[in-house]
């Protein structure tokens, strides 16, 4: 759907620039030779601005335009967000009490196509990967990724290098958003994120 609207959105700009040129030219149609070239150089410049304006939108422009999940159903979410993480992993058999461990996370969306996600604790480091927006039918918004976790070197015989997965619901209460959901990693082990930072623009409202 968002590639589908930005593709319509740049042949819109591109229509529109060309129309311009040519009321703004007034070519002279008697003399073809000049018109011509003329009409070559506008087609040109039509085109170099829709390109433009495509790179400027994905980049940049979209992030603030009010509500546009509903037109390109990708959210707003870049930002620091702070939060918690609930997991089974225990540091030896005879404990059986899960760990809760404050996190910060660091969402980037470079552009409408790609999002980030940087998750840290004291002594590891999360980098995800395969990251995508999932909308369901009923119009709930999940963040799923997969990431690799370094740990410091003075705790990775402990807790050694892995990998995971992730899957958040992004919930609008008021002015602030929260992601809530689960993990699970290659070291079989599972657990529970909790995510929250304020809303800075209108551009994952969906009414």
């Amino acid at each position: 759907m968002k590639k589908e609207m930005i593709d319509r959105l740049t042949i819109a700009v591109g229509i529109i620039s060309f129309i311009l040129f040519i009321i703004i030219k007034n070519l002279n149609y008697t003399d073809l030779e000049n018109s011509y070239k003329e009409l070559i150089s506008i087609i040109l410049s039509s085109i170099t601005i829709a390109i433009l304006f495509k790179y400027l939108f994905t980049k940049f422009i979209w992030k603030y335009i009010p509500y546009s999940f509903k037109l390109f159903g990708v959210p707003y979410l870049e930002g620091d967000w702070e939060g918690s993480i609930e997991t089974t992993y225990q540091e030896n058999e005879s404990s059986n009490l899960s760990k809760n461990k404050d996190i910060n996370v660091k969402i980037t969306q470079p552009d409408i196509f790609i999002i980030k996600v940087t998750l840290s604790t004291n002594g590891s480091i999360s980098h995800s990967y395969g990251e995508y927006i999932e909308v369901k039918e009923d119009g709930s918004i999940y963040l799923n990724y997969s990431y690799c976790n370094d740990q410091d070197a003075t705790v990775r015989e402990k807790s050694p290098i892995h990998y995971g997965s992730a899957r958040c619901k992004l919930e609008i209460k008021e002015d602030l958003l929260n992601l809530n959901g689960n993990y699970w990693t290659d070291r079989k082990t599972t657990g529970v994120i909790r995510l929250q930072k304020r809303k800075c623009f209108k551009s994952i409202e969906r009414n």
